[in-house]
């Protein structure tokens, strides 16, 4: 029998279904599609309640059905099982990761502090209240303003749909906090570290320091996302966090849209990547633990970064030692950590994240003159305003040049009036030849401007030769 179509006039498709409940009780669901055309269900316990619901997601869509069911339902309605229709009228339109963090938030601080009371009871002090109970156990203010700002779009949704008179979120203060000072290393700093990594990873950090890729993009890459010719990474997927998945995460896109970008290697790096690049399929991790498995970044920093970093510190790879043969800790892999540390006089005396090779990405191309504008792209920031807040405190003189830059401009513009037609340049055309690094002609610059200095492939060849001149520290 041919399957029942849909009237071109319905928004969405929602049909009846009679359950009966593990106490007895008959209970009504309604079947539907959301704007994302996933099936969902809400289940009713009076038959007419149930038919008008269906009917109205057919007529006007599940959203906007549900939208007017919570709106008739609001008023003896508690904030928490308001939340959770606003949640429910959000799944196929948001991501799911926005949808796993407001349900961990409901399940979490939510309840105790308003999620009991009825939706129009909330107070301003009430929120108040919660954001501070919120600072003292210690999140950090970005933090504290998603989950607020979580509340308060569910606020939004009742005050725009009347069921309540103000938004008690609307005069909220997030308490400030104290962020953790940013850190990065140079090029010496790096080549320490790099030399105590285990050989096996020593080319996941160094990718990482010269693309300035997140760990859950530099993790996810396949080979096949790496031209080897080129050398021209593609970065379109990232591991996200989803609770319901193996292990808690899963593949999904960049953390912005601007994230699925392209990068280059330095062609040293590339050449240290080919051993991996030309074995296994293109499908599989470029980067994976000795036994083919997903790196995690909580495996990593307690296993490989902590060691690591202490032995560069001065310090011993772990402040306690194993029940092994001798006394030796040897972690997972086999790797044996009891060797030396490095001498206290050349210690890089930081505390380095693996976060922090981003950062140390970003200092080394500001330094070589590299564009805030170009770095944005590299990095993936959505908005060119959230590099400049993070970065520009790195390169304090590109400002001081800028106004040099003006000085010399006015200068110039001072000696136009005075000097014979012809004989000045317009203000700042002072050039010079240049030889092209794939050795083609050589093209003419402005003095000053970025030129071939400034790209992580010298960079790389920089920290080739200094890693060359490292005694005593290299890893087994």
């Amino acid at each position: 029998m041919p399957a029942a179509k849909k009237n071109p006039k319905e928004l969405a498709f929602a049909s009846v279904q009679t359950r009966t409940a593990a106490s007895g009780a008959t209970k009504f669901v309604v079947r539907y599609t959301d704007p994302g055309k996933k099936q969902r269900s809400i289940s009713f316990d009076g038959q007419m309640a149930a038919e008008e619901f269906a009917s109205r997601t057919r007529r006007v869509g599940s959203e906007k059905a549900m939208q007017m069911l919570l709106s008739e339902t609001a008023a003896g309605t508690t904030f928490a099982e308001y939340a959770w229709g606003a949640i429910d009228i959000r799944r196929g339109v948001i991501g799911q990761k926005s949808i796993d963090d407001y349900s961990y938030w409901m399940r979490s601080s939510i309840p105790d502090a308003f999620g009991f009371m009825l939706l129009g009871d909330v107070t301003q002090d009430d929120v108040q209240q919660w954001v501070l109970g919120l600072s003292e156990a210690g999140l950090a203010e970005k933090t504290m303003k998603n989950r607020h700002g979580f509340v308060s779009m569910v606020f939004k949704q009742a005050y725009d749909g009347g069921e309540i008179r103000i938004n008690p979120c609307k005069e909220t203060v997030i308490p400030r906090t104290v962020s953790r000072e940013m850190e990065w290393l140079t090029l010496d700093e790096f080549s320490r570290i790099v030399a105590f990594i285990p050989d096996h990873y020593k080319a996941l950090v160094r990718t990482m320091a010269f693309t300035g890729l997140r760990w859950g993009e530099v993790t996810c890459l396949t080979k096949g996302d790496v031209n080897r010719e080129t050398g021209l990474i593609s970065v379109n997927k990232a591991w996200v966090k989803d609770r319901m998945a193996t292990g808690g995460l899963r593949i999904g896109p960049p953390k912005t849209k601007r994230g699925k970008r392209h990068v280059r290697l330095p062609p040293e790096i590339l050449k240290a990547l080919m051993t991996l690049l030309e074995s296994g399929s293109r499908r599989d991790l470029l980067f994976t633990k000795k036994n083919g498995e997903a790196i995690r970044q909580q495996y990593f920093w307690q296993w490989v970064w902590v060691p690591a970093r202490n032995l560069a510190n001065g310090r011993p790879a772990f402040n306690y030692r194993g029940k092994a043969a001798g006394g030796v800790y040897k972690p997972r892999e086999g790797y044996d950590w009891d060797k030396s540390p490095i001498d206290a006089d050349i210690a890089i005396g930081k505390e380095i994240r693996i976060h922090d090779l981003r950062h140390t990405f970003a200092s080394w191309m500001l330094a070589e003159g590299v564009a805030m504008d170009v770095l944005q792209r590299l990095l993936g920031h959505e908005s060119i305003t959230t590099t400049v807040d993070r970065y520009s405190h790195m390169a304090p003189e590109r400002i001081n040049a800028s106004a040099a830059a003006g000085s010399r401009i006015i200068a110039e513009m001072s000696d136009f009036v005075t000097a014979p037609y012809g004989s000045l340049s317009s203000p700042g055309s002072s050039e010079e030849d240049v030889q092209t690094n794939d050795g083609g002609p050589a093209v003419s610059r402005r003095t000053g401007a970025n030129d071939s200095r400034h790209s992580p492939r010298v960079l790389a060849a920089r920290l080739v030769e200094i890693e060359g001149t490292m005694c005593g520290v290299e890893a087994d």
